[in-house]
């Protein structure tokens, strides 16, 4: 039988193997909860120890070889037929007798939740222990920030003018921020600010800042319909002039993973 191979009694050769799969932690506590989805596309690197028990990445160890998690559309796991347990899946086989890191190659805009730091498996392949399963990876995707700034559109243009319409600052046409505007990002585009959609009211220099994005394309809205009672009933919105919906005017913004957008949301008072 060959020196490095798995063996568990005389005569009887024993390939050993390492599998697991990719989640979505999508509350980022470290478990995989039910409805936390697996995740194709993620590179899982299989490196041999030089037997320090140290991961390092000045060659002294060697990368055995690297695996994709599984899109899910074949029998990844190898039971004989095609389910939700293939996704996100990945598998070495064969694996030899020694001492071996399993690392996950990270992905911009995604943060690690398991397997606690150092982040990655230190497994040992002998006779005794030989087929390793659940050695798995779960990731949180970073959420997003938004800065939204309303304004006194003085001239109903839909165009901020900083320093005022005379382009001078300090006097009587400068088009300030307004406070206590409720501005939110509307998920699911029904014009009404429902339980778990991140949502502020502007401060004194007219901004808010929503924390807690989830990344994607979603309209964030100004309410028009729940200011508190120092802000006058008798505005109109110019800025955004577009994406009405239950009175409540808004604009589709991009928010990414770990990023910061921005925009203005302008309002006039008719004479």
């Amino acid at each position: 039988s060959p020196s490095n191979a798995v063996q568990l009694m005389p005569g009887v050769v024993v390939q050993g193997s390492i599998s697991g799969l990719k989640w979505n932690d999508l509350d980022g506590d470290g478990v995989r909860d039910a409805g936390e989805p697996s995740l194709a596309g993620w590179t899982i690197t299989l490196i041999k120890d030089d037997g320090d028990g140290i991961l390092e990445t000045n060659g002294q160890d060697v990368v055995v070889g690297t695996r994709i998690t599984a899109d899910g559309t074949t029998d990844a796991n190898g039971d004989g037929s095609v389910t939700s347990a293939d996704l996100g899946y990945y598998e070495f086989r064969p694996v030899l007798r020694g001492s071996y890191f399993v690392v996950e190659t990270q992905q911009s805009g995604w943060t690690q939740t398991y397997p606690a730091s150092p982040g990655y498996y230190s497994i040992t392949v002998n006779e005794t222990t030989y087929a390793y399963t659940n050695v798995n990876f779960g990731n949180q995707l970073q959420s997003s920030t938004g800065t939204f700034t309303k304004y006194l559109d003085l001239n109903a243009d839909g165009v901020r003018d900083a320093n005022g319409i005379d382009n001078t600052l300090g006097n009587a046409d400068d088009e300030i921020g307004l406070s206590g505007w409720s501005i939110w990002v509307d998920y699911d585009n029904d014009g009404l600010w429902d339980n778990g959609e991140p949502v502020g009211t502007t401060g004194a220099d007219g901004t808010v800042t929503l924390t807690g994005v989830t990344p994607g394309t979603w309209t964030v809205r100004e309410d028009l319909t729940l200011k508190n009672s120092t802000v006058d009933p008798d505005f109109f919105n110019s800025d955004p002039n577009a994406s009405y919906a239950s009175g409540n005017p808004g604009f589709q913004v991009t928010f990414t993973a770990g990023g910061t957008a921005s925009g203005d949301f302008g309002n006039y008072q008719k004479a």
